[in-house]
């Protein structure tokens, strides 16, 4: 006789309840919003700047105009990659790099670090230091 008997449709089990598909688990089925209107879903990226800038343009030994004139003439311009291992002084050349183009008077003693990445690491001459475990 079971298999002429009406079934509901309200009656009907289409999938598992939460308790039968995650054991074990405390879940809850909330009907409003928890979470404010004015707060978003997705929160917004923020950038943060980690740059060093100049409070004015230091004397070089090239002119700018000279660079932005090889704009024109892409030809000519000439691309240079320095790569190497962790800790070899890939940063530190191009430091030197800086310290050639400039007229600012160095201080030997001093360490400087133009092409570093983070600014705190320039500003309180830091270094990270990972280790394997």
């Amino acid at each position: 006789m079971k298999e002429h008997q009406i079934i509901l449709h309200e009656d009907k089990k289409y999938f598992p309840e939460l308790e039968e598909a995650y054991p074990g688990v405390e879940t809850l089925i909330m009907e409003e919003d928890a979470q404010p209107i004015t707060q978003p879903i997705i929160e917004p990226i923020k950038s943060k700047n980690f740059d060093v800038v100049e409070k004015d343009i230091p004397e070089t030994t090239f002119s700018f105009e000279f660079l932005a004139s090889m704009m024109n003439k892409p030809e000519l311009i000439r691309n240079v990659g320095i790569v190497g291992h962790l800790h070899h002084g890939k940063t530190s050349l191009m430091d030197l790099f800086v310290q050639q183009t400039h007229y600012k008077s160095w201080k030997n003693e001093k360490e400087y670090n133009y092409t570093g990445r983070f600014f705190y690491l320039f500003l309180f001459k830091c270094f990270l230091r990972y280790e394997k475990r």
